[in-house]
């Protein structure tokens, strides 16, 4: 198995949260928390090609995404700022780099079979609406019927690809993997747990370790199983104060490293 690095995103803010379109776009939100603004940047995966970079809209802070649809960003506003209640919903189409329409009197709840699915809050229930995904037009309204949407949102989530993802788990002591790994990796001071995920005939794992020279270590380890053998290796943070969980996870054949907080590193993965 060999890496081959694709990609290097390196920004002067914080990475937020990384979302991969359906169309194999990576999103990716940075903040900075001193300034309080919010940057969107996009990338395609297997090209490395920079869709737009640091992208804001009129409302500066307060925004986030809801979820992708092909090239689509359905993005909502808080309600209140510092408040996590949603408000409003706006479609950004990520071709034209335009907002397609934006309406505050919904709140996003899904997308199923390309169509939003959104609701009015009233008192103690809601009103349910499908909206075209392009326009913001009503398709259907389905009123209170939860039946109705509680099945189309089991749907939705069945469309969602979740299987072209791998995230790691903790590598429990009792776990049949686990002196293997350690093995493998000869590490003394490790602190914290180790995140782990079995990845064809490899072991892919983060860790933090205590060093003298760079403090509280973060690094990415693959290991052959076979041969119990250190394949690839990588650094991702040092001197750190608080540790870094949720620093890598696959898609498809690649391999994705969160570096730091403003780095994203990319790897091709050839077996």
């Amino acid at each position: 198995m060999k890496f081959k690095k694709k990609i290097l995103f390196n920004s002067d803010n914080q990475i937020w949260r990384l979302l991969i379109t359906s169309t194999d776009k990576l999103i990716i939100e940075t903040r900075n928390t001193e300034t309080k603004q919010v940057y969107f940047n996009c990338i395609e995966l297997y090209t490395g090609k920079s869709i737009f970079s640091d992208t804001q809209f009129d409302e500066k802070c307060w925004i986030g995404i809801e979820d992708t649809f092909d090239d689509k960003i359905i993005f909502h506003e808080f309600a209140k700022p510092d408040m996590p209640g949603h408000k409003g919903i706006s479609v950004f189409d990520i071709n034209t780099q335009k907002i397609l329409w934006k309406d505050e009197q919904y709140l996003f709840s899904f997308i199923c079979d390309g169509k939003i699915y959104a609701f009015k809050q009233k008192f103690e229930s809601r009103d349910f609406y499908a909206l075209d995904l392009e326009t913001g037009n009503i398709i259907e309204e389905l009123g209170e019927d939860y039946e109705k949407i509680n099945e189309l949102k089991s749907i939705a989530e069945s469309q969602k690809g979740y299987d072209k993802y791998f995230f790691p788990s903790t590598l429990s002591k009792l776990s049949k993997d686990s002196e293997a790994v350690n093995s493998a990796i000869k590490e003394k001071n490790i602190v914290g747990e180790i995140e782990y995920l079995e990845y064809e005939d490899s072991y892919f794992l983060s860790y933090h370790s205590n060093t003298r020279l760079k403090g509280t270590v973060n690094s990415f380890y693959a290991i052959d199983k076979e041969k119990n053998k250190i394949i690839f290796k990588e650094v991702l943070n040092t001197n750190l104060e608080l540790l870094m969980p949720d620093s890598f996870f696959t898609y498809k054949d690649l391999l994705i490293l969160l570096k730091g907080k403003t780095q994203v590193e990319i790897y091709k993965i050839d077996g």
